[in-house]
């Protein structure tokens, strides 16, 4: 941003300005405007582009954070669906009930059902 005397401010000297306006300092906008030549807008522009940027910081932030808290509950969904197919998989082979006798074949089957489903488990919660 230029200056009235068509000088552009660094980031720097822009950060520098609106510390001395900040506690501990707080120097009034009309004596820093006085000693740097800056007009007393242009200060409260530098001011307010300074909170924008810390209000954009925290948006960033939480933006990644919820990005984070959303792919680790993908995950977990894909946990329990796994989960479940097994669950239902099981039920188809055994009947949904417990301790039946089964066939060697099947038997086999359920062996690889299970050990197919602790695979697809494994991949997933490696990501975690």
């Amino acid at each position: 941003m230029k200056g009235k005397n068509g000088v552009r401010y660094s980031k720097e000297q822009k950060e520098a300005i609106v510390k001395r306006m900040m506690p501990p300092h707080n120097e009034s906008v009309a004596n820093i405007s006085k000693e740097e030549g800056i007009t007393e807008v242009t200060l409260e522009v530098f001011d307010q582009s300074k909170q924008l940027t810390g209000a954009l910081k925290e948006e960033q932030k939480r933006a990644k954070q919820l990005e984070k808290d959303l792919l680790k509950k993908e995950k977990a969904l894909a946990e329990a669906a796994a989960l479940l197919l097994l669950r239902k998989k099981a039920q188809a082979i055994w009947g949904g009930r417990r301790g039946k006798m089964i066939s060697p074949s099947n038997r086999a089957l359920a062996v690889e059902l299970i050990l197919e489903a602790n695979q697809k488990r494994c991949a997933v919660t490696e990501g975690l």
